[in-house]
């Protein structure tokens, strides 16, 4: 995974997750964000509709699980 794009999403967890101590959030994502999420932070991430932005992201909930 990319130095850059890996603190992007260590900061995301930071600054929603952690920061604000919940365990679930609506984010507006790219599919490899979901997917990186999903694989190296314990997450879920569930798409809200089909509906996909000309950037690329579409609406996600996603949710931190739990060992």
């Amino acid at each position: 995974m990319d130095s850059d794009f890996r603190q992007d999403l260590e900061q995301l967890v930071y600054e929603v997750f952690d920061r604000e101590d919940t365990s679930f959030a609506e984010l507006r994502l790219a599919p490899d964000e979901a997917k990186k999420l999903t694989q190296h932070y314990n997450m879920r991430c569930v798409p809200m509709d089909k509906t996909v932005y000309s950037d690329g992201k579409r609406w996600y909930n996603v949710w931190r699980l739990t060992l």
